[in-house]
């Protein structure tokens, strides 16, 4: 090669590197701009440790550039359409909820121009710096007051498709020295067989509250720690009895049994509760959808004689749910929809925490409308039998048409006992 072909070559390569760096400069780059908006948005699911807050696990990790960089068509595909991140309840109460996830369209923008751009990696030390997740003995709040497992590890046999077990656990003083406050409270499935668990507790000189007790929380796919304001709380007494209330679900076979030992952390309220905090359902337990329905719709409501102050929603099915809502009549005649989940996720549940805790005012009613699928459609999706009429029960392949509220009264405690974990319930026919 002469000298002038080898000084034609030498400057085409720095012709192309200059090329190349200035499209990068052009463009979005992973650490600068696309990194930022993972770890806001994605990577509470999307990390090594991600299987314990999403059932079954999550297909990729997005904490580093290497992992990201094989996914970055179906991140713009997946954010460009809104499935991710997932977030159910209507474009109608943007900005509504706390705990709410969602990208800007600026966002959404930067990431399909980071591809369009050739996904570039940019410089490490323009992005943020790696969020410190927990590993999988590790929680999402920091340093727990206390922590709290099923007294026992359960079998799920083979053949089980379906079942719910109860496992109790009495809060000796060896546990819980004195009574305290419930402020925060997260939860961790010990196996992936679990669909949800509830945890109810019932204090030591409890004789009214039937069953269990009043429900403490619970967690199913997509569940963030429940935590409330400053000021309110849950009380937990010495002596208490907790109760592991857990669904187990999947396809039955060999070898798809597994052991489960499910677990909680608490922190505790460090200032004075004063508003006491009740978890119940609205429900209907008399519907009856028919066979083959592919858009049943039932009620439940509530009146409430005295004020009430609400600090989450979430709306409970089964298979068969499809859409559910939520909706306040007050006493000047007035109506309000605060809640409305078009594309309701048996596996996604959702609880909807709001910014600003939302004021019923006494002999306000609290109407929950929700809708559901009996059809070979979606009978082939999901594998339940639509040639039956359906009614409430426990099982995955049964119904349940449940509106929970997290809330407080005007005066600290509910109407009568029953209220602690109950509703008082009204049925409306179904059509």
């Amino acid at each position: 090669m002469t000298s002038r072909r080898l000084v034609g070559f030498a400057l085409c390569l720095v012709f192309a590197a200059a090329a190349q760096g200035a499209a990068e400069a052009e463009g979005p780059t992973f650490y600068e701009d696309v990194l930022p908006i993972l770890q806001q948005n994605c990577q509470e699911c999307h990390r090594p440790s991600g299987s314990k807050i999403y059932r079954g696990g999550v297909p990729m990790s997005l904490t580093t550039y290497e992992e990201a960089r094989p996914w970055a068509r179906a991140i713009v595909r997946m954010t460009a359409s809104k499935e991710m991140p997932p977030w159910d309840a209507s474009e109608h109460f943007d900005g509504v909820f706390r705990n709410e996830r969602g990208l800007t369209d600026g966002e959404i923008a930067t990431i399909r121009r980071w591809v369009e751009a050739g996904a570039q990696p940019g410089r490490p030390e323009d992005g943020p710096a790696p969020i410190q997740w927990p590993d999988d003995d590790g929680w999402v709040f920091t340093d727990p007051d206390l922590v709290l497992k099923m007294p026992e590890p359960y079998y799920v046999e083979d053949d089980i498709k379906d079942i719910y077990t109860k496992h109790r656990l009495v809060l000796t003083p060896d546990l819980l020295p004195e009574d305290k406050w419930v402020q925060e409270i997260e939860f961790r499935r010990g196996s992936e067989l679990v669909h949800h668990f509830n945890i109810f507790v019932k204090g030591p000189n409890d004789e009214e509250t039937r069953g269990d007790g009043h429900f403490l929380g619970g967690a199913t796919s997509g569940s963030p720690p429940h935590v409330w304001p400053e000021g309110y709380g849950s009380l937990l007494e010495v002596g208490a009895t907790l109760t592991f209330d857990l669904h187990y679900h999947k396809e039955p076979g060999p070898g798809s049994g597994g052991w489960d030992q499910s677990s909680i952390a608490l922190k505790f309220a460090t200032r004075p509760v004063t508003h006491p905090v009740h978890f119940f359902p609205i429900s209907n337990y008399e519907f009856e959808i028919p066979a083959r329905h592919a858009y049943w719709h039932d009620t439940a409501e509530r009146t409430f004689e005295q004020e009430v102050t609400i600090l989450g929603m979430l709306p409970h099915m089964h298979m068969r749910g499809r859409e559910a809502k939520y909706t306040v009549f007050y006493p000047d005649g007035s109506e309000e929809q605060i809640l409305h989940v078009p594309d309701w996720d048996f596996d996604w549940q959702e609880i909807y925490w709001y910014s600003e805790p939302k004021v019923l005012p006494k002999g306000s009613r609290l109407r929950i409308d929700m809708w559901f699928d009996n059809s070979p459609e979606e009978a082939e999706r999901w594998g339940f039998n639509p040639d039956r009429d359906v009614v409430f029960g426990p099982m995955s392949t049964d119904e349940m048409l449940m509106g929970f509220i997290s809330c407080v009264y005007s005066d600290g405690e509910p109407p009568t006992r029953q209220g602690r974990g109950r509703a008082t319930e009204t049925t409306a026919g179904g059509e």
